[in-house]
C-alpha cells in the first residue's frame, strides 16, 4: 500500500541527519511516537523518519525493508508485494494509478471513448430502450441486421401482437404486417418465390409455406372446367355434368333431352307396374319414386272426410261450417264470417294522429286490428282520455284506469287477432270510437294507410 509522511518537519537544508534525529527522537523538539512517519530535508535531500518498536529513531534508507528513499521532487512511495518499498514517478497529464500484472503500481494511459462511433465493436450490456427516440441514418447508408447463420432478426410481441409498420415519406399512412394471435397457435415460415413474377400472376403456397408466382384466370375468361370441384375427362357432345359426391364430373345423359322426356325417364323413379290413376310415394328404402293406388276407390269420388288429416266427425256438421286447421287437422266449426261486424277508417298521407270510428257501437267486444302499414294503434274509451294519454311513450304500458281500450303495434297487413276478446263500452254513450295512429316515435305516419277493426256482433 502507499505510505505517506504523518508529518513533515521542515529543517534547514543543511541540517544534518543526526540534527533531524534529535530533533524527533525523545523530547525533541517535533517528537514522534513509534509507527509515526516524518519526513526531513538534510543537505538538500529528503528522507523519510520514523520511531522502531525499540523506540530507535530510523531513516527509511538504512533500515533493512526500505529501499531508495524519495530523491527526485514529487516522488511518492508505495510498498509493494514483497513488503518493499517502490519509487513512483509522477504520471503525465490523463493517466491514471493501477497496478500492473507483476503486481507493481504503474501509470496508466486509458482509452477514454468521447462518442459510441468510437467503439468498432460496441456491445449491449441490458435491453436497449430507445424511449422516444429513433434508430435513423443521416446519409444515405441502409440500416442493415445481420443475425449469424440460421438465426432471424425477430419482432417480439410485448403488450399485443407483433406487429411491423411500413410508413410512406412524411409519416402520414402506413400498412402493417401483423403476427396471428396467440389464440391462433401459428408457427410457420412463408418462403418468397426466387423472382418478381410477371404482370397480371398472384403468390400462391403450396399450403407448406414456399411460395410462387401463378398466372390467375379471371372467371369472366375461364371455362367451367377451371373450377377446383369440376373434373372434365374426355368431353364428348351432348354430355352433362353428374355430381358424384366429391366433384361434378362429366357423364353421358340418359335418356332424350328434358323436352321430350317422361317422368320413367328420372333416375330416381320407378314406374313398374302403372296403373291409372296411381300416386307417386317415396320409398326412402328404395331411395326413388314409386307408384302406389290411392287410399279409397277414387279420389274422384272421395269425400273430403276420408282425408287422413280432415276431422268433420267430432263437431256435428252445419250448414255454412268452414275446415280450420287445429295444429294437427282439418276440423269443422261454425263460420264465424256473419258474427263480425267490420269498420274500416282510410287516412290520406302525413294525416293527424287522432280520428274516430263513426258511427261504431256505444259498447262492444273487439275481435281484430288491422293496419295496411306498420303503426302503433291505441283505442280509448272517451276523447278525454285520449288526450291525457298524449305525451306517453311506446315503451310505457297505459295506466289501468287511463281509459285505454286496446294498445298495440301491427305489423303491415296482419290481422291481430285479440284473444281473448276485449270488451268496452263509451263512457259518454255516444257512437265515436276514439283512436290514435302514430309510428314508435309518436310521430304522425308519412304514408296513408286504412285501419280495420273488427267486433263480435251485438
Amino acid at each position: 500500500m502507499a505510505v505517506f509522511p504523518d508529518r513533515i518537519v521542515f529543517k534547514n537544508s543543511t541540517d544534518s541527519d543526526a540534527a533531524i534525529k534529535t530533533a524527533i527522537g525523545s523530547g525533541g523538539s517535533d517528537e514522534i511516537v513509534p509507527g509515526e512517519i516524518v519526513l526531513g530535508l538534510s543537505t538538500n535531500q529528503a528522507t523519510l523518519y520514523t520511531r522502531d518498536s525499540a523506540g530507535n529513531i530510523i531513516s527509511m534508507g538504512s533500515a533493512s525493508n526500505f529501499t531508495n528513499p524519495m530523491t527526485t521532487a514529487g516522488d511518492m512511495l508505495f510498498t509493494n508485494a514483497s513488503s518493499q518499498t517502490t519509487r513512483l514517478p509522477i504520471g503525465t497529464g490523463d493517466q491514471i494509478l493501477r497496478v500492473s500484472s507483476g503486481n507493481e503500481p504503474e501509470w496508466y494511459t486509458p482509452l477514454y471513448i468521447n462518442g459510441l462511433v468510437e467503439d468498432t465493436t460496441p456491445q449491449l450490456g441490458g435491453a436497449l430502450d430507445v424511449q422516444n427516440f429513433h434508430i435513423v441514418s443521416t446519409g444515405t447508408n441502409d440500416i442493415t441486421f445481420a443475425p449469424p447463420g440460421s438465426q432471424s432478426v425477430v419482432v417480439r410481441g410485448n403488450l399485443d401482437d407483433a406487429r411491423i409498420s411500413l410508413n410512406s415519406f412524411g409519416n402520414n399512412y402506413s400498412v402493417e404486417l401483423k403476427a396471428p394471435p396467440a389464440s391462433a397457435t401459428a408457427n410457420y415460415t412463408l418462403t418468397l418465390p426466387g423472382g418478381a413474377g410477371t404482370a397480371g400472376q398472384v403468390l400462391s403456397t403450396d399450403g407448406s409455406g414456399t411460395t410462387s408466382w401463378i398466372t390467375a384466370t379471371g372467371v369472366s375468361s375461364s371455362s367451367i372446367g377451371d373450377l377446383q370441384d369440376v373434373v372434365i375427362t374426355s368431353l364428348a357432345n351432348n354430355e352433362i355434368l353428374q355430381y358424384d359426391g366429391t366433384n361434378w364430373v362429366n357423364a353421358t345423359a340418359t335418356g332424350a333431352s328434358l323436352g321430350s322426356a317422361s317422368i320413367g325417364d328420372l333416375g330416381d323413379v320407378d314406374l313398374t307396374g302403372i296403373a291409372d290413376g296411381d300416386l307417386l310415394q317415396y320409398n326412402s328404402t328404395s331411395g326413388n319414386w314409386e307408384t302406389v293406388s290411392p287410399s279409397g276407390t277414387d279420389i274422384s269420388g272421395a269425400d273430403i272426410g276420408e282425408l287422413a288429416n280432415v276431422d268433420n266427425t267430432t263437431n256435428t256438421l252445419t250448414a255454412g261450417d268452414v275446415l280450420e286447421y287445429d295444429g294437427t287437422d282439418w276440423v269443422n266449426v261454425q263460420n264465424r264470417a256473419s258474427a263480425f261486424r267490420t269498420l274500416a277508417v282510410s287516412r290520406s298521407a302525413g294525416a293527424g294522429r287522432n280520428f274516430d270510428f263513426n258511427p261504431a257501437p256505444a259498447a262492444g267486444t273487439l275481435a281484430s286490428i288491422t293496419s295496411t302499414v306498420d303503426a302503433w294503434v291505441t283505442i280509448y274509451t272517451d276523447g278525454t282520455s285520449r288526450t291525457n294519454d298524449a305525451s306517453r311513450v311506446f315503451a310505457q304500458d297505459p295506466d289501468l284506469s287511463s281509459g285505454v281500450i286496446a294498445d298495440a303495434y301491427l305489423t303491415a297487413n296482419t290481422e291481430l287477432l285479440l284473444t281473448p276478446a276485449i270488451p268496452y263500452f263509451s263512457s259518454s254513450n255516444d257512437t265515436n270510437l276514439r283512436v290514435r295512429v302514430r309510428d314508435q316515435a309518436g310521430q304522425i305516419l308519412a304514408d296513408a294507410f286504412t285501419l280495420t277493426i273488427k267486433m263480435y256482433a251485438t
